[in-house]
């Protein structure tokens, strides 16, 4: 077994993880239950796993271990709870994750630190890994070759992480050429055509776009020497750099629409995502910025998209209405799904039924419309729906299922031309009709509080402002019904005593209810709203 596992750890490292994926997944259908003498090897084998693009397989292989059955004592090591955990991270389960790695004593094992990077990585949250890869490189038990694949994704944190400023380019910089020199004599083609690619993102960065293309052709060189050659992160980097420079700026762009259609093919959703944001902020495209604003879940990459469009001199509303089948300037019998309120509207009159706010279903709605770029997988599905239960192979897929199945039920009743699909594995609504779900600013990002902390200064005031402004306006309301504000109310009454649309009305009161400062009742038509006695409002003074 130690043989085999090092045989298929060299063929990951030459770059041909689909057949390691192929010969685990053979393995996987031939073995039946735990074997004896198996245990020893089942964190490398998981990690053999995750690191060729099956990591669904690595959690079946290490969940009776680490999460088993009441009353059975497996005693899981710290390597296995890493493992475990940083298959979980790939696939969208990363409260769990992170709860198990931070559990965890580097000392003991320390590609928890490195892992825990990773996990924030697809969360394009590389502020919060630079700290955990230095810690990681900090310790002294981990191997040459881990130690270079901890700075390689140190430099690749540096040099995506935005406005890094004068002295975070220098740090990067440096490390970029210690690299290159020292996989330049190791004779490493891939990191250092990783490297390559890397220098190049910081000379981008730094508006030096001729050094970035001739490190983006050494790149090309190093890694289809290597065999491993992705042509697809070359291209996208080319034509962004075409773009800084301006000269070949059509040419560029059609790249970059290319780049996106076969990122899209191989369901590279954060490739796609990135073209998209790059051909929008050089052309200007404030309503392209809008919809991915409020199609990303990543408070990080939000606030560089709050960024360009600052640059813009343009606003970010606080919701948006996803509807990718609309005509253009045809309103007439859309119907609208509000992920806040659960309510459905066609046109602008209430339809009724709407989903019970809170509930499996809304809740469900709420995590599939949070990106619409990227499918969820089914543990990223449970880890929303169900935030304080673990993961469980079996188990979490049928709870899953069964809110699916209510979900679509619900769609029915509706009449929304819109459904729940599942394609390799993920699930993402798709359109048949003018339907669109409205998102919202607060809400519409999924992101936890702690995921929150890197960008809430930037918007903290534009978010106290527009609080203090609701709270304002709710104390007038309230000083307007007189002795009735302890009575259930109405949204035309709201309307009516406010002096505004039946609509802002609605959209005011969608607000109060998120920050708590209102109650709903009924629903449909019937639907009331109340003050408690005790609401108190923010001072606007």
């Amino acid at each position: 077994m130690k043989a085999w596992i090092g045989e298929l750890d060299s063929l990951i490292r030459q770059g041909k993880s689909r057949l390691v994926r192929r010969r685990l997944e053979d393995w996987v259908r031939a073995r039946s239950g735990s074997e004896p003498g198996e245990r020893p090897f089942l964190a490398e084998l998981a990690a053999l796993c995750r690191r060729s693009g099956i990591p669904a397989t690595a959690v079946r292989l290490l969940n009776p271990i680490v999460r088993p059955k009441p009353r059975v004592l497996t005693h899981p090591t710290g390597a296995e709870k890493a493992e475990y955990a940083a298959a979980l991270a790939q696939l969208g389960a990363d409260r769990e994750a992170r709860a198990l790695l931070d559990g965890l004593d580097p000392r003991e094992t320390p590609q928890a630190l490195l892992y825990g990077a990773f996990a924030r990585f697809p969360r394009w949250d590389y502020a919060a890994s630079i700290p955990l890869l230095e810690a990681y490189l900090a310790q002294p038990a981990i191997g040459p070759y881990q130690r270079r694949i901890g700075e390689v994704n140190l430099l690749a944190a540096l040099a995506a992480v935005d406005e890094p400023g004068e002295e975070g380019l220098r740090r990067a910089e440096a490390l970029a050429e210690r690299l290159l020199r020292e996989t330049r004599e190791e004779g490493n083609l891939l990191l250092q055509g990783n490297t390559l690619g890397l220098l190049a993102q910081l000379r981008i960065a730094q508006g030096n776009f001729g050094a970035a293309r001739e490190a983006l052709d050494a790149a090309e060189r190093n890694l289809r020497e290597a065999g491993t050659l992705d042509a697809l992160y070359i291209r996208k980097w080319k034509a962004i750099a075409a773009l800084g420079e301006g000269s070949l700026r059509a040419p560029a762009l059609e790249e970059l629409k290319a780049v996106s259609a076969e990122a899209a093919s191989r369901a590279n959703w954060e490739t796609v995502r990135d073209c998209d944001y790059h051909r929008a902020v050089a052309v200007g495209d404030w309503e392209a910025l809008i919809r991915l604003y409020f199609g990303t879940p990543y408070s990080g990459y939000r606030a560089r998209i709050a960024r360009a469009c600052a640059a813009l001199r343009a606003p970010l509303p606080e919701s948006y209405v996803w509807m990718p089948l609309a005509r253009p300037g045809k309103k007439a019998g859309r119907i609208v799904i509000d992920t806040l309120t659960g309510e459905v509207q066609l046109g602008k009159f209430p339809a009724g039924a709407a989903l019970k706010t809170g509930q499996v279903p809304h809740r469900l709605l709420a995590a599939l419309a949070k990106d619409f770029y990227k499918p969820q997988t089914l543990p990223a599905l449970h880890a929303e729906l169900f935030p304080d239960r673990y993961f469980n192979p079996v188990s979490s897929r049928d709870v899953v299922h069964q809110a699916m199945k209510r979900l679509r039920a619900w769609l029915v009743e509706v009449s929304a031309p819109v459904a729940v699909v599942e394609s390799r594995g993920s699930f993402s609504l798709e359109f048949h009709g003018p339907v669109g779900i409205r998102v919202h600013r607060a809400l519409g990002d999924g992101a936890r509080r702690e995921d929150h902390l890197q960008s809430r200064d930037q918007e903290q005031s534009a978010a106290a402002s527009a609080s203090a402004r609701l709270s304002a306006v709710l104390e007038r309301f309230k000083n307007g019904l007189g002795p009735a504000s302890g009575q259930a109310f109405s949204r035309a009454e709201a309307a009516r005593v406010l002096g505004i649309s039946e609509r802002s009305a609605n959209l005011l009161l969608a607000e109060a209810l998120a920050l708590g400062l209102v109650r709903r009742e009924g629903r449909g038509p019937s639907t009331r709203y109340r003050f408690d006695q005790s609401t108190s409002f923010i001072s606007t003074r």
